[in-house]
This record gives structure tokens, C-alpha cells and sequence, in this order.
């Protein structure tokens, strides 16, 4: 495998500086290990991690895939409460959460798709085994989780369904056999308050029910002028009933039932970046608000104040039911069957489009997915078939889901004032207090099948050759209408009512030989392909949008995202297991990247080119003790377009730009983690835990489109948490204090360009520089104390 790394000067500095670190950190603690070896021995304070990426229950060291697994334990230590907290620990992920929600954005090894669009994620997030179609449902799938697992790189033959640069996969807590529960209450900064818990209760033998929920409100953390009222805030709760029965000696069934709500504001993190206006445009711009009496503009975006009108508001739902029935047959075979139904309805306002003191323009978003998937798996032993040397994973597959997407824009007097002080073309500013722009309502259904099996063949003692593949077919119908009010609304969009279908079909394989030569190293290679399928543009349909043939529209169909991944690894467990050092090299191949580009009025989704990206992924976890441990990860990505040859033009600029050569976006060369923990015991059987993580990423351009403008790259930074608890005696009591931001950083997710720019004065054509929006302000500093009881 050949790795083209680019900036080879740096990367050389970064890599001798990295094996001096090296050796000095383990220079001293070889001596230290042959001390410890002996109590090792005797008492290994080594902690198995389970996880299912290969659909058994197997320890993370034994799984020849990149990956970073988390207990239930780790989750909390590290303070991780919901997907959006992940990437502190998980450097090669990352989650734009863009102006909401459902326009999130999950990112592995540099490529993610946004969502809000028809189009599914590129990494695919999984709730016990059951695909989540939309970014928005992972956040209320965070409930009473046993384990987090993020695969890297394709999972086209096991998970499949558009796992095609990575999965997340999520693993709520079972039942239990015995009577127990958890109560917890945790108060924070912002008036926010949080109840969480579970109570487990067996029924009859072999039988049992687990209850978990949380309920929180928070006030926000951001605080408005203009109404003296704080924003950001939220009302939310969750529950999931679950039950494991024990129908016979070989058959047993777990049932799951869960429900979520939120609703409040969150577009009061967003903010104009008042530094990226070109230079000179400044005083125009704040007349051109001053026009409409807005006179007290918000210029620094990080302090968490702003004076802005807001109208904003998200109402969110969803609700599912899982089954999974599973056969043990006496041979040792397993027969297992998933079938799940989710439901997921969202309704959004935003209104602070430009940030002024008065109604401007509004989008009233509404989102809606029904899906229903099944899955029949049969599981062979693994110590049987061949004298123990041939065992497999095969199954059957269907997913089913009908999407919605309704948009109504509206403009304000106010708003066609501060864009049009002459009047626009062929009509003139209302008079009433708002008046519709356009509607677009877009609706798809999907329907997914596809047939899988993975074989694992003992070549020798020593070594194993796994071999995979994934046969699938899509089938999707869609159905595009926007109607305008000719009026004012041909300004900004066509009228169009479209019909579309599309059928792929795409066979995916892995391959990947492991060689173990001690019970403790394992060292593997693997060549991959992921899928994604194809789909349809649901974005507005403007007239500066590519020309179409006399009579037609654009055709809004995207080819299948193609991945094809090859990784060379090493998982290793080191002085008795006191040192756990994992290291996975890839190079990615990406074709037809499913992304958005924009013409300056609306987005639209496209197939943006082709991209190759690699890197190597390291973690490391190193007990020193029972007292003191230590953990790192580290990434580092060489991303490049290899074929983008019509992205958007720069601000201002006609055409299109040949971007071919350049770096994507949200794919920083650098980022990782650093974690320190210290236990110690204290007399009465209490003890006391302190962990503190540091996260940083290196620059990155993190435009909302791939452009490669160079105003929209981001500096680095870096984030410090830190949390101490106090257990009380067999950990039936806890108290804890916690941060996160603790230096009260100010970044910004990802920007945007300041909507309708040209028209507001704020683009300079000649340099292609543009104001910028934060699309969301980093959380500032936040703390609290929490306080729990178990059962």
C-alpha cells in the first residue's frame, strides 16, 4: 500500500517529535512494567471491552477492524451524554451539528454527508442492531447505553445499509435477572436541570423488564439584549421500556419500546462573523441595517450575547419498537430475527437568517421519516464446523422508509426592505406583515433488500483469512413540488412539480487476513468497498441552478457513493497487559462523493467528485496502576480531491472552480485526545475517581461546501473537561463535579456564507471573499454537579 503524504517537511518534524515522545514515555516505564509484572500476575487491572462490530459478542482486542469502543463506565467517566460529545474522545469523528439538528452533519476519516436532505448519511448509526435512517434520530437514541462502538472505514458486508465510510454503533443496556435501579439528579450552569435513572425488575424466571429514562430543561446559554431572555434552551425527555424473555431453554426474545421528545430554541447559537467582511464594507453593511432600525449589531460572535430578533423554535419526536428473536439450536448454531419500526417527525422555525433587531426572512421546516426494517441472521459456532476452523455470519435483509421534507419561506417587510431599498424586479415591497416566498415539499420512499454472509477460515493456529460480501438493491421513487408566489417569490425559486425513480444494485466484499503470534498481538490487513446508494436532490430549485434542456428540469438524480479502503493494523496488549497500543494505517478511495454545493440562493446536493484520503489512527491506554492511568489517541489525515473539476465558484466569481488537488472539507490533518485518571481508594470503602480529557484538531477548512476558499478555514483549538466523583461504600452513592470547555474556547462547528450576500454588500467579487456565518457557537464554558443512587 502507497501512501502519498504531502507537506513531507512537517511531517517528518511531527513523527521525530512523536518517537522522542515515545521513548521517553516508555524508556522509563519498561523498567517500571518488570516491576509491576509480578502484581499483575495476581490482580490484572486490565478491562475487557465487548463488542459486537462482527455481529458476535467478542473483546475489542480480538477484532481486526479500527475502532473505538467505549463501556458504559467510560461513557461516564468522560462525561459523554449525548453523540454530539463524541468526538472527545473519538478523533477521527466528528459532528457538525450545522443550524440544528437536522442538519447534522457525522463525519468519519473526513467524509460525512448533512443531513436534512432526502439523501441517507455516509456513516451509518445503529441502535441494537437496527439501522437509524436520519442524523437527528442518533441524538434521542442516547439512553441507558451498555456500550458505544464507531467502526472506521467501509462496513459494507455485515452493517451494509450505507455504512459506506464508517458506522456508529449504539448498545442499550438488557435486562437484568435481579432487582436493581439507578436514580440520578444533575443541576448546571444555564439553570439546567436533569433526571435520569432506571429500575430493573425480574417478573419470573427467566424473565425481566428494565425501565430507563431522563428528563432535562435548560434556559440556554445565551442571552438576548433585545428581549432580556435566554435562549438555546430545551425540554426534553426520553424512555425505553425493554424486556428479555426466556421462552424455552433454546428460544429467547428481547422487546424494546422507546419514545423521545424535545422541543425549544437552538438558532441563538448562530452569529455573523463581523471579521470576515471584506475589508472597506463594514460601515456600508451596518447603514444598509441601520435602514431598517437595526443599530445595535452583534460584532463579537464568542461572548454568548447577542441583540437580535428571534422567532425560532424546534419541536421534536420520535418513537420505536424493536424484536429480536433468537433460536439456539443444539449443534451450536444460532438462528436470530430483527424486525423494528421507528418513527421520527420534526418541525423547525428559523428566523434570525440575518441577525437584525426585527422579523427579516423565515423557513418553517418539517421533516418526517416512517421506516420498518427486518433482518434474518444465522450465526454458526465457532469451535465447531472443520475441527473449529471454519465458522460464519449470513443473513437476509429489508429496509422500507417514507421521507418528508416541507419547506414554506416567508419574507418580512423589514427583511424585503434591507434587500431590495429600490424595490425588487417586477414587484414591490409588501406592505402586510409577511408574505409567502415559496413552498417546496419533497416525499420518498425507499425500499432496501440485500443477502450477506462472512466466512473466518483457520488457515494456520496462528492465522485467520476472512472473506465477505453483500449483495444490494435499492429501489427509490420521489416526488418534487414547489410552488412561488410570482409576485416577489421568482426572485428566489422556480415552480416545479417533478416525479423521480431510480433502481442500484451493488455487490460490496471484504477480505482480511489476521495473524496472531501471542495471545496478546494481533496483527492484520484488510481491503474493503463501501456503498452508499444513489438518491435524489431535494433542495430548492432556483433559476441560477445549472440550465436544463428547452422544457425540462434539472435532473435532481445522484449516482451511488462508492468507497474502496485498505488498512494494515496492529492491536497489541503489552508488560501483561499494563499497555494497550492499537495502530491502523488506511488509504481511502471515494467516488461520487454525495455532497452540497451552492449558486449563492439555495443549496443543492450533487455527486462533488471523487476523493482519496489516508492516514494512520493510533490509541493507546496505559495503566501504570490501579491508581493512575493514561490514555491517548491520535489521527492523522491526508485528504485530497482527485477529481472535482466543477465545485462553486468563490463568492461573487461566475462559473465554476476547479478544486481538483485540494483538501476537502471537515478533514483537519490532525486531531486526537488525552486523557489522565486517578483512583484512589478511601477507609469505609469509599473512593474517589478524578479524570480530566483534553481534545484538539488542527486547522481546517470548514465551509459549509467544498470550494477550498481559503477564508473559511478554521484555526486550531482545543477543549479541556475535566470530572471528580466521590463513591460511597460498594459504589451505592455517588457525587460528582464536572466542566467541559473548561477554558471557555470559542470555535464554530462550520460556517456558511451570509445568505444573500451580493444583494447586502458584503462580497467582493474581485478577491472572493464573502461575510461568513457561524452556523453554531461553541458551547461556552458549562459545569455542574451531579448526584446519584443505586439499588
Amino acid at each position: 500500500m502507497t501512501f502519498d503524504v504531502r507537506g513531507g517537511s512537517d511531517m517528518n518534524k511531527i513523527v521525530l517529535a512523536s518517537s522522542v515522545a515515545a521513548i521517553c514515555l516508555l524508556t522509563p516505564f519498561t523498567a517500571f512494567a518488570q516491576e509491576a509484572a509480578v502484581e499483575a500476575e495476581t490482580q490484572n487491572s486490565s478491562e475487557d471491552i465487548i463488542v459486537t462490530a462482527q455481529r458476535r459478542a467478542e473483546n475489542v482486542q480480538d477484532v481486526p477492524i479500527s475502532i473505538t469502543a467505549l463501556n458504559n463506565t467510560m461513557l461516564k467517566n468522560s462525561n459523554i451524554v449525548t453523540i454530539y460529545d463524541l468526538p472527545r474522545v473519538a478523533p477521527s469523528l466528528r459532528v457538525d451539528t450545522g443550524i440544528g439538528a437536522t442538519r447534522a452533519r457525522v463525519i468519519v476519516r473526513g467524509v460525512g454527508s448533512q443531513g436534512g436532505t432526502a439523501i441517507e448519511p455516509s456513516v451509518a448509526g445503529f441502535l441494537d442492531g437496527v439501522y437509524i435512517p436520519r442524523e437527528a434520530q442518533m441524538v434521542g437514541a442516547y439512553l441507558d447505553l451498555q456500550g458505544l462502538e464507531l467502526l472506521r472505514g467501509p462496513q459494507g458486508t455485515l452493517f451494509g445499509r450505507n455504512a459506506s465510510v464508517g458506522a456508529i454503533n449504539l448498545r442499550s443496556a438488557l435486562p437484568e435477572d435481579t432487582f436493581s435501579g439507578n436514580l440520578a439528579a444533575e443541576i448546571g450552569n444555564g439553570e439546567r436541570y436533569r433526571t435520569e435513572g432506571y429500575v430493573n425488575v425480574p417478573i419470573s424466571d427467566g424473565a425481566a423488564l428494565r425501565l430507563a429514562g431522563f428528563g432535562e430543561l435548560n434556559r440556554g446559554l445565551w442571552y438576548n439584549r433585545l428581549d432580556d431572555k435566554h435562549y438555546g434552551a430545551s425540554d426534553s425527555f426520553a424512555l425505553r421500556l425493554s424486556g428479555k424473555f426466556d421462552l424455552s431453554s433454546n428460544l429467547s426474545w428481547i422487546v424494546r419500546g422507546n419514545v423521545a421528545r424535545r422541543n425549544g430554541n437552538e438558532a441563538a447559537m448562530g452569529a455573523l462573523l463581523t471579521s470576515s467582511i471584506p475589508d472597506g464594507r463594514l460601515p456600508g453593511f451596518l447603514a444598509r441595517l441601520a435602514t431598517i432600525g437595526s443599530n445595535d449589531v452583534d460584532l463579537t460572535p464568542f461572548d454568548h450575547r447577542f441583540n437580535q430578533y428571534v422567532g425560532d423554535h424546534v419541536d421534536d419526536t420520535q418513537w420505536g419498537v424493536n424484536s429480536t428473536l433468537q433460536w439456539d439450536f443444539d449443534s451450536g448454531f444460532s438462528l436470530k430475527l430483527i424486525d423494528a419500526y421507528q418513527y421520527w417527525e420534526n418541525s423547525t422555525a428559523l428566523t434570525n437568517v440575518f441577525g437584525v433587531e426585527t422579523p427579516t426572512l423565515s423557513d418553517f421546516l418539517s421533516y418526517k421519516s416512517k421506516s420498518h426494517c427486518h433482518e434474518l441472521q444465522l450465526i454458526s459456532p465457532t469451535d465447531r464446523l472443520l475441527d473449529g476452523r471454519l465458522s460464519f455470519v449470513a443473513g437476509l435483509y429489508y429496509f422500507h422508509e417514507s421521507w418528508l421534507s416541507d419547506d414554506a419561506y416567508q419574507i418580512y417587510t423589514d427583511g424585503c426592505r434591507l434587500l431590495f431599498p429600490a424595490g425588487p424586479p417586477g414587484a414591490v415591497c409588501p406592505g402586510q406583515t409577511n408574505t409567502d416566498l415559496f413552498n417546496r415539499r419533497f416525499t420518498q420512499v425507499t425500499d432496501s433488500y440485500a443477502a450477506y454472509a462472512q466466512t473466518t477460515f483457520k488457515l494456520l493456529p496462528t492465522v485467520d483469512l476472512v472473506l465477505g460480501g453483500r449483495w444490494t438493491r435499492d429501489e427509490k421513487s420521489g416526488h418534487a413540488i414547489q410552488v412561488v408566489n410570482r409576485s416577489l417569490g421568482a426572485n428566489f425559486a422556480l415552480p416545479e412539480d417533478r416525479r423521480l425513480a431510480l433502481a442500484n444494485e451493488r455487490f460490496t466484499y471484504r477480505t482480511n487476513l489476521n495473524w496472531r503470534p501471542t495471545d496478546n498481538l494481533l496483527f492484520f490487513g484488510s481491503y474493503s468497498t463501501g456503498y452508499k446508494s444513489g438518491g435524489f436532490d431535494s433542495s430548492t430549485l432556483t433559476g441560477a441552478l445549472p440550465p436544463a434542456p428547452p422544457g425540462t428540469l434539472l435532473d435532481r438524480t445522484l449516482k451511488p457513493e462508492t468507497v474502496r479502503s485498505a488498512e494494515i493494523g496492529m492491536k497489541s496488549e503489552l508488560f501483561d497487559k499494563l499497555l494497550q497500543l492499537n495502530v491502523t494505517l488506511f488509504r481511502m478511495k471515494v467516488k461520487n462523493f454525495q455532497d452540497r454545493l451552492t449558486n449563492g440562493i439555495a443549496f443543492r446536493v450533487v455527486n462533488a467528485g471523487d476523493l482519496r484520503n489516508q492516514g494512520v489512527e493510533t490509541d493507546m491506554q496505559l495503566r501504570l496502576s490501579e491508581v493512575l492511568r493514561f490514555n491517548a489517541s491520535v489521527s492523522y489525515l491526508d485528504a485530497v480531491f482527485t477529481s472535482y473539476p466543477t465545485a462553486t465558484a468563490l463568492p461573487g466569481q461566475t462559473g465554476t472552480r476547479d478544486i481538483t488537488g485540494e483538501r476537502p472539507t471537515f478533514a483537519p490533518k490532525w486531531s486526537g485526545s488525552l486523557g489522565a485518571e486517578f483512583r484512589h481508594d478511601i477507609s469505609g470503602g469509599m473512593r474517589f475517581l478524578f479524570r480530566s480529557d483534553v481534545s484538539f484538531v488542527s486547522s481546517a477548512n470548514i465551509n459549509q461546501i467544498n470550494n477550498a476558499d481559503p477564508y473559511t478555514v478554521q484555526p486550531a483549538y482545543q477543549l479541556l473537561s475535566a470530572r471528580a466523583t466521590l463513591y460511597g461504600k460498594d459504589d451505592r452513592w455517588s457525587v460528582s463535579v464536572f466542566g467541559d470547555n473548561l477554558t471557555d474556547t470559542g470555535y464554530c462547528t462550520s460556517y456558511t456564507y451570509q445568505a444573500l450576500g451580493g444583494l447586502l454588500g458584503v462580497v467582493d467579487p474581485a478577491t472572493g471573499r464573502s461575510a461568513l456565518r457561524c452556523n453554531s457557537v461553541s458551547r461556552p464554558r458549562s459545569y455542574g454537579v451531579r448526584a446519584s443512587f443505586s439499588f
